[in-house]
């Protein structure tokens, strides 16, 4: 049942006075605890918006509307309540109104003593609420992750801990730090200092705070501190987004965070507090992004590593049988599909290339969407026919040429060799059957 104009105004209400209350609420030691908790996994969300997904389901890990989590590969579990989340619609209006003199911004009249009239184009925002789903309200595939759960140690820490380092863009240097302070960052000489020997937690913890203060409170920014409260805002920025970073990266700093936010955080000010909140999670975003996209490759380097050292184990030990295709040269943009003396079967070969095909186009539509170019990806190989055949060929990725590489094939290959190529495929179908029929009287005469 569609919903009437007043129905829409009373659930804004509703919605804007359960957000004030849990405004007002955050500042409480617990409450501010799991506004951060929250705000790790929806660091795009507004502040509001993270207190009302807070309240409406307080374990929500990612939260997404259903379009979003269809292109994720993800349904919606049959009978699940949607949450709600703020979304500003643009209105644009053309009205007739009185023209106006610019001089004097009194109505134009004509000859006869009457106000002219222009068309003027009125625009304005509104919000309302919109549906959209925990990812434990759907199912599907699994989205990919960035670091492995934390257990203990944090996991991947050379790859955090460098990560951090170039998100910092300023000299960070590990010392012997003798005073009690796990870190410092140093206005005048603009470096950052850790303290060597601690943990993988506190280390990484204290570099997130550390950095923070170096983007947020620089020179210029700090010359104006003139009392402990101006002081107490720059500590609340940079603990609480230490520990929303480390909370996205599955690093809990609770035990150590929320002691020193509470030892600053007294007698604060809705309005400031609010103010804080929104720097935090847009200073959050921010390393977030950056720090996951330095681990991100890193990763993925070593994830090539590791997959050429499989590839060459496997060329080591498993003779490929003809038809085959050895790959030559395939072309990277931002994914891997096909590696340099990689030996692959022929219909294995023909299924990935589909796939790259099918990926590689969709990448340059999007691409074109935005007004940007994403390239074919030129991969040329030998296919291996038979030991008296062998052909060299090239196949551009996402030209749209093919749709796979049988159909590359009967484009390209000339009549014979397209002949030898088809025998030899339906050969190996023949022999794939008789195995699965020795396979199967041998089950029989078991039983």
């Amino acid at each position: 049942m569609k919903k009437t104009l007043e129905q829409k105004k009373k659930e804004l209400q509703d919605t804007l006075e359960m957000l004030e209350k849990g405004v007002k609420e955050v500042f409480e030691s617990d409450k501010f605890r799991e506004y951060l908790d929250t705000m790790s996994k929806f660091h795009n969300y507004s502040p509001k918006n993270i207190l009302w997904i807070q309240m409406q389901k307080p374990d929500a890990i990612k939260i997404a509307g259903m379009k979003a989590w269809n292109k994720l590969g993800r349904k919606v579990i049959k009978g699940q309540k949607s949450l709600k989340v703020l979304a500003p619609f643009k209105h644009k209006k053309e009205v007739e109104m009185d023209k106006l003199n610019p001089k004097t911004g009194k109505p134009i009249l004509d000859k006869g003593g009457k106000a002219v009239k222009e068309k003027q184009t009125l625009e304005w925002i509104s919000y309302r609420a919109v549906p959209v789903f925990d990812i434990s309200q759907t199912d599907g595939k699994e989205l990919p992750r960035l670091v492995e759960e934390l257990q203990g140690n944090v996991n991947n820490y050379e790859y955090m801990k460098d990560s951090l380092v170039e998100v910092a863009k300023i000299p960070v240097e590990f010392e012997n730090i003798q005073n009690g302070s796990k870190g410092y960052y140093n206005l005048v000489e603009n470096r950052i200092a850790i303290k060597e020997g601690m943990s993988e937690k506190q280390t990484i913890k204290t570099m997130v705070h550390e950095v923070t203060h170096s983007r947020l409170h620089s020179i210029e920014s700090q010359k104006n501190i003139k009392d402990v409260t101006e002081r107490n805002v720059k500590e609340i920025e940079a603990e609480s987004t230490a520990y929303v970073v480390s909370k996205h990266f599955d690093i809990d700093t609770s035990d150590y965070s929320f002691g020193y936010v509470a030892s600053w955080s007294r007698d604060r000010e809705l309005k400031e507090l609010e103010a804080s909140l929104k720097t935090i999670q847009k200073e959050a975003n921010g390393i977030i992004s950056e720090v996951e996209e330095k681990l991100e490759e890193k990763l993925s380097k070593d994830r090539e590593e590791v997959k050429e050292k499989e590839i060459e184990e496997l060329q080591e030990n498993k003779e490929v049988k003809e038809p085959y295709v050895e790959i030559i040269f395939s072309e990277v943009e931002d994914k891997v599909y096909f590696s340099e003396g990689e030996k692959i079967p022929f219909n294995e070969a023909d299924l990935r290339f589909k796939e790259a095909e099918k990926e590689v186009r969709d990448k340059k539509e999007d691409a074109k969407e935005k007004g940007e170019y994403y390239p074919y990806l030129k991969t040329r190989f030998n296919l291996k026919i038979n030991e008296n055949s062998e052909k060299y060929m090239r196949y551009d990725i996402g030209d749209r040429y093919s749709d796979d590489l049988k159909e590359f094939c009967e484009k390209e290959l000339d009549k014979d060799s397209l002949k030898l190529l088809n025998k030899a495929l339906n050969g190996e179908k023949t022999e794939q059957k008789q195995q699965q029929n020795e396979n199967k009287k041998e089950f029989e005469l078991e039983r």
